[in-house]
């Protein structure tokens, strides 16, 4: 039984003789094999890159449910200020009313949006 790679299989089945056949195998069966490696080469690195981007997508997507949950929060959040100081305001200006030291010009300043009667 003989073991043989592939290189000695090609010289063996390519059916050129003499020196400058064997050199045209050996150059044939070098540049197959860069090839190889190249294309090797750029399938491993475009599938690293495919990879790579995927991770890259998964984390870029997480973040973005985290951001826009945050979102969500603060303008969930910005509501309840918002009406909690339009309640404080409106107990503020009832009882600003009422104190004959708050001209209506003051109550203006302090409450802009608000009709002074």
């Amino acid at each position: 039984m003989y073991i043989m790679n592939r290189d000695g299989f090609m010289i063996l089945t390519m059916g050129f003789t003499g020196q400058k056949a064997l050199d045209f195998k050996f150059e044939f069966i070098e540049a197959f094999n860069y090839m190889e490696e190249i294309i090797k080469g750029e399938t491993f690195s475009r599938v690293e890159i495919v990879e790579a981007n995927i991770k890259r997508r998964y984390l870029l997507r997480t973040e973005l449910s985290e951001v826009n949950r945050s979102i969500e929060r603060g303008m969930k959040r910005q509501r309840e200020i918002k009406k909690e100081l339009k309640k404080i305001d409106e107990q503020d200006f009832s009882q600003l009313q009422i104190f004959p030291r708050y001209a209506d010009h003051e109550l203006k300043v302090i409450f802009p949006n608000r009709r002074i009667s």
